[in-house]
């Protein structure tokens, strides 16, 4: 009565739902905030044509389409509210706004008796009505008030449940295409009494693939809660659940859609993402929710490659080379970030006003990737999820802020301990913070270092089946290796750590090159200590540089695995000549050969040559040193110790030397 009083002078509500129901102590019900409220004929509306205001569950199909919603949506909201007295739940539910929004444009609700056999008959028709898709098929506020008055007076209600043929042609309105063929081929079949028999068995298929789907729903908000309690058992249960659901509504109807954005968000957050990926490959094309998914996959794949580019680097800087990656995987890496950039640039655009909590961590993401750091950190500030703490620790790392980084980092575990992202942003920041305080010779840094392989041990261990975590863990050790045998502590156990965590990687891996990598690395690194404390370490050489020629022939881009072979090879000549050993002559070749595999692979390395001119240098061959470090160019000019052998290979080649 309320709202017919108010439809009568041309305001709708627009945003009516149970909280904006008080009774009073009289018992009476009032309608309450008329914020979003509309006045007919009013050219100063707060919202703009196409923009979607209310509040998902309660809101009627033309307010979702962003079209322009009058009375008939307050009727909507109505038939909602009764929905929820006679069954305990709302007409349409989903884990997120997206998913609802779906729901109300798409699907007719199931009749409340089928949830509550004791709900009355005639209640439910007055209820049925007011859901109409249709604005003009609804009953006004005030038939809507009229029929509940019949029935609190134990009258006939003058709404009737729609009949089977006014179910079929209300689903052929809303899907026309799809009931074009059924027609036809119902009308060849029989005449129209056949065609109805046949409309109405396919939708009752479709209505029993409906209530299942809509069964399903609730599974999967309740797999993710379970998640985010850290119940990783039962999010496992409620998520197999909801997949067998979903799977016996595609019997009943193979049209049957949904499922795919949910389990592609439960198998990101719990680690899957190769299953992740695979899940939105059912989604159609163009869809925004699924862009959104996979943009924040394709933002992680950046962050790992990012870690791969650090490693690279330390192996550069550690044999002589600049502080940074090739510039092939610079620029791959900045193709990962335009891509992902590209991803959620779509995917925000595409929900527009229907878009999760989740889209503005997107926004976040997005504003990251392009230096809006300000903007990033204002778009998740007032936010809770672990999701946006990650985002804010991001924000303090691109500033330089390690310090600050850890501790949001610390406060996303601390909100979900399973939240495995912000376990591995803070094991990589670690590993930063302990590179910028390490000094050669001093234990600055090895505490950073620790920590930061306590957490890819805990992230190893609770995703068994991610080999790049145990590769991660592998190189965290390796580095905790070096540290100590920079300042000529025992490096041994680290290093037999790092070789123990590749072969695990490689038992989940077995064709990778990656985990030869790794335990090259840490065979490599048990040698050099070896060789450094006067003990014979060519039996780790020589192990070492079988799997570094393992890692080269498996990866694409086999930049360390060659630079790593080049070094374990020189290492294991200089001991055979200094041991009076004959063939360590042979190993240098190869080692110079393995160079100019290097320098092939990334001529921006100049390093390469200088290395060769060094080992010309140890060989005596000192025309060949000059050419070697002249093809060097500034790097054999610019650092100190190789301008040093430079000078000495041109003053010995000048007098004759060779």
């Amino acid at each position: 009565e309320a709202l017919g009083h108010a439809h009568g002078r041309g305001v709708a509500h627009r945003d009516l739902k149970p909280s904006n129901v008080l009774v009073g102590k009289d018992g009476a019900p009032r309608v309450t905030d008329f914020g979003l409220a509309s006045v007919e004929g009013d050219l100063t509306k707060l919202t703009d044509p196409g923009t979607v205001m209310g509040t998902p569950a309660w809101m009627a199909p033309e307010q979702v389409k962003g079209e322009d919603a009058g009375p008939p949506a307050d009727v909507h909201a109505l038939g909602a509210l009764l929905y929820l007295a006679l069954t305990g739940a709302a007409p349409f539910d989903g884990p997120n706004p997206p998913a609802i929004y779906r729901r109300i444009v798409d699907e007719d609700a199931a009749w409340p008796r089928k949830r509550d056999p004791g709900a009355p008959a005639a209640l439910e028709a007055v209820c049925l009505a007011a859901l109409r898709k249709a604005p003009r098929e609804r009953p006004t506020a005030g038939e809507f008030a009229t029929d509940l008055g019949r029935w609190l007076a134990g009258q006939p209600v003058l709404s009737r449940l729609p009949s089977v043929t006014q179910r079929v042609m209300r689903a052929a309105r809303r899907n026309p295409a799809a009931w074009v063929g059924a027609a036809v081929a119902a009308a060849a079949l029989a005449t129209g009494a056949g065609a109805v028999w046949m409309q109405a068995s396919r939708a009752a298929q479709r209505d029993r693939a409906r209530d299942l789907v809509r069964d399903a729903q609730p599974l999967a908000s309740q797999a993710l809660l379970a998640l985010s309690a850290g119940d990783d058992a039962g999010a496992a249960r409620l998520m197999a659940d909801f997949e067998r659901t979903m799977a016996q509504a595609r019997a009943f109807d193979p049209a049957a859609a949904g499922g795919w954005f949910e389990i592609a968000e439960y198998r990101r957050l719990t680690g899957d993402e190769a299953g992740a990926a695979a899940a939105l490959r059912q989604a159609p094309a163009g869809d925004a929710l699924a862009l959104l998914e996979e943009g924040l996959l394709a933002v992680a794949a950046w962050r790992r490659a990012g870690r791969i580019a650090a490693r690279e680097a330390a192996v550069s800087a550690a044999t002589g080379g600049p502080s940074q990656a090739g510039s092939d995987l610079r620029d791959r890496i900045d193709a990962e970030a335009r891509r992902a950039g590209d991803l959620l640039d779509r995917a925000v655009a595409g929900l527009g006003g229907q878009a999760p909590p989740s889209a503005r961590i997107a926004r976040a993401e997005l504003a990251l990737l392009q230096g809006r750091l300000a903007d990033a950190e204002a778009l998740v500030q007032d936010l809770e999820p672990p999701e946006a703490k990650v985002v804010l620790g991001q924000a303090a790392e691109a500033r330089g802020d390690l310090e600050s980084a850890i501790a949001r980092y610390g406060a996303a575990i601390a909100t979900r301990a399973r939240h495995w992202p912000a376990w591995e942003a803070r094991a990589a920041a670690r590993e930063r913070l302990a590179s910028v305080r390490w000094k050669p010779g001093r234990p600055d840094g090895e505490g950073e270092q620790t920590d930061a392989v306590t957490d890819w041990k805990h992230l190893a261990e609770s995703l068994p089946r991610r080999a790049d975590l145990l590769l991660s863990l592998s190189a965290a050790l390796s580095r905790l290796g070096q540290m100590r045998l920079y300042r000529s502590t025992d490096p041994s156990e680290p290093f037999n750590l790092a070789l123990a965590a590749a072969r695990a990687a490689r038992e989940a891996d077995p064709a990778g090159g990656d985990p030869r990598l790794a335990a090259a690395r840490a065979l490599g690194g048990l040698a050099d200590w070896r060789f450094y404390h006067s003990s014979d370490p060519s039996a780790e050489y020589a192990r070492a540089i079988t799997e570094y020629e393992a890692a080269a022939a498996l990866l694409p881009r086999p930049f360390e695995a060659r630079l790593g072979l080049a070094h374990a090879l020189r290492m294991l000549a200089v001991w055979k000549k200094n041991s009076g050993k004959p063939d360590f002559a042979d190993l240098y070749e190869r080692a110079l050969h393995e160079f100019d595999q290097v320098a092939a692979l990334d001529p921006s390395w100049l390093a390469a040559r200088s290395n060769q001119g060094i080992l010309y240098c140890e060989l005596g061959r000192w025309a060949e040193a000059v050419k070697a470090f002249e093809a060097a160019g500034s790097w054999a000019a610019d650092e100190p110790a190789v301008r040093a052998r430079f000078e000495e290979a041109k003053r010995r080649a000048a007098g004759g030397e060779h």
